[in-house]
């Protein structure tokens, strides 16, 4: 499971010993093709790393990425508690690994640094939203 995690931006420079206690919180959990895993307005208070099949993020009938082996989805849940933005089904026999909360808050508690990881990949995330809404914008 450290091996996954080394591969996620999302924990980009941290420290190995971090990563070792993160990876120690995670639950495999397995989902058959066609379940949601995650709704739409609910409170999210997990997020999930893929480790193998797909999964859609979508709102309503709009799909905003199918995701497969090592991304991460749900990971806004880390930082705030509001609803979730989009719900999250199975396309296929998927396996997943969950980190909660609560676990990952117990981590960073102690080890802040792992809060900078977060912070540089939604800032990608926000740069990369950026640029997409500006060369949609262009094309009109």
């Amino acid at each position: 499971m450290l091996d996954l995690l080394k591969q996620l931006n999302l924990f980009e420079g941290v420290a190995p010993n971090v990563l070792d206690l993160l990876a120690a919180k995670l639950q495999k959990r397995s989902v058959a093709a066609g379940e949601i895993i995650a709704r739409e307005g609910e409170l999210g208070d997990s997020m999930f790393i893929i480790a193998g099949g797909k999964v859609k993020v979508h709102r309503e009938d709009v799909t905003f990425a199918e995701l497969g082996p090592g991304n991460l989805v749900g990971e806004f849940a880390r930082i705030d508690t509001e609803p979730r933005s989009a719900s999250l089904t199975a396309l296929e026999p998927t396996e997943l690994y969950v980190l909660s909360r609560a676990d990952f808050s117990a981590v960073v508690a102690t080890h802040t640094e792992a809060l900078l990881g977060i912070a540089r990949y939604i800032v990608r995330r926000m740069r990369a939203a950026n640029d997409k809404i500006l060369a949609e914008a262009k094309q009109r």
